[in-house]
């Protein structure tokens, strides 16, 4: 029993202790200087948001954590952190089942209120709101004009990056490299960022990660080659589709313009 207490409290330690530690300061601090000075609550939500939006990943990748497990040659299946906790859903394992589900709201009620803001502060913006763009300045500043929907896009992004190792090899494989190509794609296409170097810089990264996942595939022996082999012509069926439907098109302007009067 001591046992099952303490990895339960481990795990909260690390999902909800290590959060509250970065946002008690912000929020004494405001306090404090609230009651020397005028301090408007919209710069600490302002901290706050930052500091939800640097630790995004990290409280994510924490309520995954009794969803990973590791397969035993004998068929058991143990914690991938922890190979003493059995994944049977019963016991010290339900609990921290459960844990996670209540942890990972947080996460997902950023997400939901940050859409939610974004698609409220759009419009508000020509009404020189300055309260709220100053308390949503985390979510805007650091992309240029007309392109803050991408902090939504990343979030989904980084979601998606810790959830992707829940899935065999092949499937954590190809949907991080999927998420890579498109985010290397759309950077380098929209240049988001506000800095045209930050832009570089993510474009470049990105295309790094890729090539280091690809890399690492070629060591991952997957024993799903149906799978795989279904992917891989889905895949190829949308690349041919794609290339057939541009060759028309180029076709098609191609013979409509001879119908078109020369100059």
């Amino acid at each position: 029993v001591l046992y099952r207490s303490q990895e339960q409290v481990k795990l909260l330690l690390r999902t909800l202790l290590v959060p509250l530690f970065f946002a008690v300061g912000p929020l004494f601090s405001h306090l404090a200087l609230k009651v020397v000075a005028s301090v408007k609550m919209s710069e600490l939500v302002r901290t706050l948001g930052f500091l939800f939006l640097l630790f995004y990943i990290t409280l994510s990748s924490t309520f995954t954590e009794p969803f990973r497990c590791n397969l035993h040659p004998n068929g058991v299946l143990t914690l991938e952190a922890n190979h003493e906790v059995f994944c049977s859903f019963s016991g010290t394992h339900l609990t921290m089942c459960v844990i996670s589900a209540v942890v990972c709201l947080l996460p997902l009620s950023f997400l939901a209120i940050c859409s939610y803001v974004l698609l409220v502060l759009l419009p508000r913006i020509h009404q020189a709101d300055a309260a709220l763009i100053r308390a949503c300045s985390f979510l805007i500043v650091r992309f240029k004009p007309g392109f803050e929907s991408f902090t939504i896009l990343f979030l989904m992004r980084n979601l998606i990056f810790v959830l992707a190792p829940m899935m065999s090899a092949s499937g954590c494989l190809f949907v991080m490299g999927q998420l890579l190509g498109l985010s290397a794609v759309c950077v380098a296409y929209f240049k988001p960022w506000r800095s045209p170097l930050a832009s570089q810089m993510d474009a470049i990264v990105s295309f790094v990660l890729l090539m280091i996942l690809l890399l690492s595939a070629l060591t991952v022996a997957d024993i799903d080659t149906t799978g795989i082999m279904i992917l891989c012509t889905i895949c190829a069926s949308l690349i041919i589709t794609g290339l057939s439907v541009a060759a028309g098109y180029l076709l098609l302007q191609h013979f409509l313009s001879k119908l078109h009067k020369q100059y």
